[in-house]
């Protein structure tokens, strides 16, 4: 029961939040299978899939964006697109948080606990900047997503860091900057740079350049 409640609140989010009529925007069904096997969750480019350990919203969520990453911008489908697999990850840590915004963290309502902090990304090893020692252009892609989610947790919540302050914008208009562009400007191989003034490009459409 759980499981199905967990789908149905992920289609609510992105149905009320952007009108989107499922991952394919076409009514498609939202799938997702527990196997006692699988140490982990997963998107395989139809359906979602856990272990036990990790059902939570905020987990299947996560992996269920991935899905619509697929059917918009495609972000990452080689190996070797190592920056745009990272950002794949980022946004799909973005809108868990969107369905499940309450607190920063990855998984801490499943058994496997928290495995990442988007709001402090150094907690669990993660670089929170491009220029940390830690960062790696061809790094792994769940590890090098800590840049970007902590820019969005400044973009959202604002904070002083690196020098700078920042006013944050909430999580609704934060949330739609990111899936306009993710869902327009994006390409499969876009990096952090081409991230950035995506971005950029589609707050600006929305709520004007200033």
């Amino acid at each position: 029961v759980y499981k199905r409640q967990i789908l149905g609140d992920v289609y609510n989010f992105f149905f009320n939040s952007f009108a989107r009529d499922g991952i394919d925007n076409h009514g498609g069904a939202l799938i997702g299978y527990v196997y006692a096997p699988v140490a982990n969750a997963q998107w395989d480019g139809t359906a979602m899939s856990a272990s036990a350990n990790y059902i939570g919203k905020d987990i299947w969520a996560h992996e269920l964006m991935h899905g619509v990453t697929q059917h918009t911008s495609g972000l990452g489908p080689l190996r070797t697109q190592y920056q745009a697999r990272g950002l794949n990850e980022s946004i799909s840590d973005m809108f868990a948080y969107g369905v499940d915004p309450a607190n920063w963290t990855m998984g801490e309502t499943s058994r496997a606990g928290t495995i990442r902090d988007i709001a402090n990304p150094r907690l669990f090893g993660q670089p929170e900047r491009i220029f940390d020692s830690g960062f790696s252009c061809t790094g792994e892609e769940h590890k090098i997503n800590g840049p970007t989610n902590k820019a969005f947790n400044l973009m959202t919540a604002g904070g002083t860091f690196n020098g700078c302050t920042i006013n944050g914008i909430g999580k609704e208009k934060s949330l739609a900057v990111i899936y306009k562009a993710n869902t327009t400007y994006l390409r499969q191989s876009s990096g952090f740079f081409d991230f950035n003034n995506k971005v950029n490009q589609a707050c600006g459409e929305l709520y004007g350049a200033s």
